[in-house]
């Protein structure tokens, strides 16, 4: 029907009103002439014209107004279709509308399915993260309570102050040693702590290591409150936050009480054996010197050949003696890592002769052969430590004849051309004797040693004689080296590259001719006596004796006297105070007679003496020669200038103030900054020092090399830039890490740091009144 009806409808449109109107009554009178028709041609049986007119005339009165209706019908239903139209598309558009509805709708319902879930996930990670922070919480609680209870029972000092000085916080130790709770030290600053001079120590220690940003160690004396003191030693470093900004300090502090006492008993007990070591050695050389030296004198006067050769045999055999107190001596100066070495001008084929006499002196007594050989030609000087080396010559070929039972001892000098004015000489000592071990050749050498025995011969003595050698053969800057054969004995070679010297660079004590001189000798001992006198009465003099001290400061202020010649061992007194007190004597002649020193200690420095008031010295056993060249030095007789006692520091030579200052550059420093500018660096440097030298020795205490060179190249820079030279080339040395003697030397560059610098302060200060005026 809605088909039928739309077909009528674009029938309508398409014929328009009246033709279509038209057509419905030509329809409609046609259908009804058909009915009337049809009807009467059944009903009645016949038509006849009335019977066709009548629906004519009836179609067109009814035409019209079915016409009418069916346009106004068709006009509705156009209308009607044309709002159903508008409807269609309005519910079409509502359709899709409502489709884009229901579709956003389910998306936002999706979405909040989502964000449902989203949020019960984030509720359930919420609950879990609560639950882990609450955990992390709990285990920081417990480990800030360890921690606490860790830091609360050590017994160390712990505590911590910001940058400003202010404490934040301690251990409970440092509680005990300040009788103050943590919470009453919190906020007090060291003032409000400490005594007024721990306090200023404290702030010296904070500033530095809050403006170097460097860890500090320092040692320090502090007083409990029931007056016990004891000692700390105080290691602070700076405290950085997360971000790097300095907050602060932490202090750590250990009672090294205990310790310190037990270094300086160990210290004692160290300068207690020196001392018994050197006083023994001394009281063994007192006897030996006298065999020594009447042995030497009797050698020297007329006697046949074998008399001669009897007393060169004790003469000798006295020196051999000799050589073994000096392992005493330097078995001392090893541990103390102080073996040093003194090259002088020598007669090296002499040297060779007393070693070659003493060896076949040896190797007679035991009934072995004594080989020498030589290859190549010795020079007839050489710049050589004598002493040290006969006594690494003589411990080799010692051992040698000892574990030797049968066979022959060999020397042999393998001499090499002289290049750049030094010489090479390999010194070989074999034997045919039992032998080393091949397992203990690299333990030959170690202090103490000794090679298990071999067959019958059983090793004694100390074992220090090979420990020494090597350390003498490397302070002469050669080297010592073994190959053996068990059974078949050992050969020792001791390598040296040595200085060649023309003959005028060795003294002659021979041509040297000495005024008569008035000597007053001051020696205790009666054999010494007996030597010495007659050693100067051969040289011309003639000699007054003194047996100590007291008697010696008489009969100088007595008598005329040339010279003095002061033994250091006296009963009253030593010769170094009797030379003091010659040098503050207000009589003009006494301070200007020369002092020379006798001593029996092995002589390496003569400066030490210098120091002390002497202006020379001279080891007993006395050697003629150098007790001549001595008096000659005293009185102008060879061109050697004469060693002199230092001078007060105001009369200080110049010569001295060089090697102590750069004077160069202080007189820039001092025409560039002025002198009261100059004169507070030199303050500042002053008051440096003893923080710097104080913290060198306790890392030297505490093993610390890499802090000890740091605070040194510290020391040396301080020093460089107020000129002192001396001090700057202690703290260089010390700095060096890689120089090859460091361990040696260390202790002893420590100490002349410490020594010097007041000295050398002082002579700065003089030079710049100097300046000045």
């Amino acid at each position: 029907m809605p088909l039928l009806a739309n077909r009528v409808l674009e029938l309508t449109m398409r014929l328009g009103v009246v033709r279509f109107g038209l057509l419905i009554a030509a329809f409609e009178i046609l259908f009804s002439m058909l009915v009337t028709v049809v009807l009467r041609g059944i009903v009645v049986g016949e038509l006849h014209w009335v019977d066709y007119l009548r629906p004519v005339l009836f179609g067109l009165i009814i035409a019209p107004w079915l016409a009418l209706f069916f346009t106004y019908l068709i006009k509705q239903l156009g209308e009607s279709r044309d709002k159903l139209a508008q409807a269609h598309s309005k519910q079409q558009a509502l359709n899709a509308e409502l489709k884009r509805k229901v579709s956003e709708l389910n998306r936002e319902i999706d979405e909040r399915h989502n964000a449902e879930a989203q949020k019960q996930q984030a509720i359930r990670y919420l609950q879990r993260e609560v639950a882990e922070r609450r955990d992390t919480q709990n285990k920081l609680r417990d480990q800030a309570v360890q921690l606490r209870s860790l830091i609360d029972s050590s017994p160390d000092l712990i505590f911590y102050r910001n940058k400003d000085g202010v404490f934040s916080g301690c251990n409970l130790a440092y509680e005990q040693l300040v009788n103050l709770s943590e919470a009453d030290l919190i906020g007090k600053t060291p003032e409000d702590v400490y005594e007024d001079q721990i306090a200023a120590q404290v702030r010296v220690t904070d500033y530095k290591v809050l403006n170097d940003l460097e860890s500090l160690t320092y040692e320090q004396w502090m007083t409990y409150p029931d007056g016990r003191k004891a000692m700390f030693e105080f290691r602070k470093v700076p405290f950085n936050d997360a971000r790097g900004n300095l907050q602060g300090l932490f202090g750590f502090g250990r009672d090294i009480t205990e310790r310190k006492q037990a270094a300086n008993a160990l210290e004692q007990a160290a300068r207690d054996k020196t001392t018994f070591i050197s006083t023994i050695s001394h009281e063994l050389r007192t006897p030996l010197n006298g065999i020594v030296g009447l042995s030497r004198i009797m050698r020297d006067s007329e006697l046949n050949d074998e008399q001669h050769d009897f007393i060169n045999t004790i003469y000798l055999s006295a020196v051999t003696l000799g050589n073994i107190f000096n392992d005493i001596i330097d078995l001392d100066k090893l541990e103390r890592e102080q073996l040093e070495v003194a090259p002088m001008p020598l007669h090296i084929t002499e040297l060779i002769a007393d070693v070659r006499a003493v060896a076949a002196l040896m190797c007679r007594d035991k009934k072995l052969y004594f080989d020498y050989q030589q290859r190549g030609d010795l020079p007839a000087v050489v710049e050589v430590d004598g002493t040290r080396l006969r006594q690494v010559l003589w411990n080799l070929l010692g051992n040698a004849v000892k574990f030797t039972q049968q066979g022959q001892v060999g020397l042999s000098l393998d001499i090499s051309p002289a290049k750049n004015g030094k010489i090479s000489i390999e010194f070989r000592v074999s034997d045919t004797g039992v032998g080393i071990p091949k397992a203990e050749l690299d333990k030959i050498f170690a202090m103490y040693y000794q090679v298990s025995g071999q067959g019958k011969t059983k090793a004694v003595g100390t074992g220090i004689g090979l420990s020494v050698s090597q350390r003498l053969s490397q302070a002469m800057g050669g080297s010592i080296n073994v190959t053996s054969e068990e059974g078949k004995g050992s050969c020792f070679t001791v390598s040296l590259t040595l200085p060649v010297l023309s003959e005028d660079q060795l003294p002659d004590a021979t041509d040297i001719e000495l005024p008569a001189l008035h000597v007053l000798l001051v020696e205790d001992i009666e054999l010494n006596v007996v030597v010495a006198r007659s050693v100067l009465e051969n040289l011309g003099c003639t000699v007054d004796v003194a047996m100590n001290g007291t008697d010696a400061l008489r009969m100088a202020q007595e008598d005329d006297y040339d010279v003095f010649f002061l033994d250091i061992q006296l009963p009253d007194m030593t010769g170094f105070d009797i030379a003091e007190s010659l040098m503050n004597d207000p009589n003009q002649r006494l301070r200007e007679t020369p002092r020379i020193a006798l001593t029996a200690n092995v002589i390496r420095d003569k400066q030490e003496y210098l120091n002390k008031g002497m202006q020379d010295a001279v080891s007993k056993p006395i050697d003629v020669g150098l007790l001549t060249m001595a008096l000659a030095r005293a009185f102008g007789c060879v061109d050697e200038p004469v060693l002199s006692a230092p001078a007060p520091l105001l009369d200080a030579p110049s010569g001295q103030e060089e090697s102590v200052l750069d004077t160069n550059f202080v007189g820039q420093m001092h025409e560039t900054l002025g002198s009261e500018l100059f004169a507070k660096s030199i303050d500042m440097f002053e008051q440096l020092m003893p923080d710097y030298v104080e913290t060198i020795h306790n890392q030297l205490l505490s093993g610390d090399d890499k802090a000890v060179a740091e605070i040194a190249h510290k020391v040396k820079g301080a020093a460089g830039s107020v000129g002192l030279q001396r001090v700057q080339k202690l703290a260089s040395q010390a700095q060096d890490l890689d120089h090859p003697a460091w361990e040696q030397n260390i202790q002893e560059w420590a100490e002349g740091i410490a020594k010097y610098y007041p000295l050398d302060v002082e002579t700065l200060r003089q030079q710049l009144v100097t300046l000045d005026s």
